[in-house]
């Protein structure tokens, strides 16, 4: 979980977070979650859980709406700092590219993206959707179980290259 997002849990202003904001922050962890799932059939149940997450939070949200709430935020928008992915850009233009030198192992980001369902199943409040999130972790873990050491023996990763040697040369002689 994003470090700055844990003041929905512990929050460090005088803006508290409700439950059914923070429940509506787990439908959209669960959500960034199964797009990252490569098995098409998990990633729609898991996106189904998310909209029914977003459903259930957003009523909570609407029927708690006062003024000054967490749905109109004391803070000014847009925030006074550019968001990462336009600091990104930023450094690929002046850089380039940044390189990836490491292959993508499907089955170990899908063990990945099962813990991470069970950690946004301890953030949201409600122990359906709790319960729930642990059953698909168990089935996106299970999933990527059966093919995990062939991805790794595939992976095709190779060592990184050596230094150049340069070619020392003695400095010149001050007389």
């Amino acid at each position: 979980m994003n470090p700055k997002a844990w003041d929905a849990l512990i929050p460090h202003t005088h803006f508290v977070f409700s439950e059914a904001h923070v429940n509506l922050l787990a439908a959209d962890l669960v959500r960034q979650i199964s797009a990252e799932l490569p098995d098409k059939g998990l990633q729609d149940r898991v996106f189904g859980l998310s909209q029914q997450m977003a459903r259930s939070a957003s009523e909570g949200l609407a029927s708690g709406w006062e003024p000054g709430d967490e749905l109109c935020p004391p803070w000014r928008w847009p925030f006074p700092f550019p968001h990462v992915t336009d600091l990104l850009e930023e450094l690929e233009k002046g850089f380039g590219p940044l390189p990836d030198p490491w292959q993508p192992i499907p089955s170990a980001g899908m063990i990945q993206s099962a813990y991470q369902l069970t950690q946004v199943a301890a953030l949201t409040s409600d122990a359906a959707f709790s319960r729930e999130l642990l059953q698909l972790a168990t089935t996106v873990a299970a999933t990527a179980s059966r093919t995990l050491v062939d991805d790794f023996e595939r992976c095709g990763t190779k060592p990184r290259p050596k230094f150049p040697k340069k070619v020392l040369t003695r400095a010149p002689q001050l007389v």
